[in-house]
């Protein structure tokens, strides 16, 4: 419903400044406050153009509120708290047995433990950290909502977006990146296209 949208933005507005500042507390840095400021209604639009029901929509809304700061902290630190990261698995839980939907009950859980299996993998290579991990079985929550192919596509988007930094950080000379910018980004474009 598109009246929803300057709604939306305006909440999205304010939430931005609310976030930022978890961000400053964590890393003693501001992020930019229009780049940020767009990655928060960005995220609140994506929400809402792919929720299906109430219940989705909470359980993405969680995940936009933890995830956000997480993957700037990401950004600074090249580290994901376990705050952000673990916290909100008891919530997402409880929404998804909110749902009494046994399918999901079950998709839910598989797909988040296929996807994390995924990650470990990375991080049995070297090339992951335990933060991307655990940030991915918390997004899975949310892209597993409708079907199991979701997080899947998140995995295969996340590559694609993850490249063009990964040549960057290359040319650079740089060994580490953060990974979970690109994870949250792919997360979003896999929700999109899945809606």
């Amino acid at each position: 419903m598109p009246s929803a949208v300057p709604f939306l933005v305006l909440v999205a507005m304010v939430l931005s400044p609310l976030l930022r500042h978890i961000v400053t507390l964590a890393v003693a840095r501001r992020p930019p406050i229009r780049l940020f400021t767009a990655a928060t209604v960005g995220a609140v639009l994506v929400v809402h153009y792919s929720a299906t029901d109430p219940l989705h929509y909470l359980a993405l809304g969680v995940t936009v509120l933890a995830g956000l700061p997480a993957v700037w902290i990401d950004h600074y630190q090249f580290r994901l708290p376990d705050l952000l990261t673990l916290g909100p698995y008891p919530l997402l839980a409880a929404v998804v047995i909110a749902t009494a939907d046994a399918d999901r009950m079950v998709r839910i859980p598989i797909a988040a433990g296929i996807v994390m299996t995924a990650y470990a993998l990375g991080v049995l290579a070297g090339q992951l950290g335990m933060g991307d991990v655990k940030l991915a079985g918390m997004l899975s929550f949310s892209l597993a909502w409708n079907d199991g192919t979701t997080p899947l596509i998140a995995v295969v988007a996340t590559l694609v977006v993850s490249a063009p930094w990964a040549v960057a950080a290359l040319v650079r000379r740089r060994r580490r990146l953060p990974y979970g910018p690109a994870m949250v980004t792919g997360s979003a474009l896999a929700l999109l296209v899945s809606a």
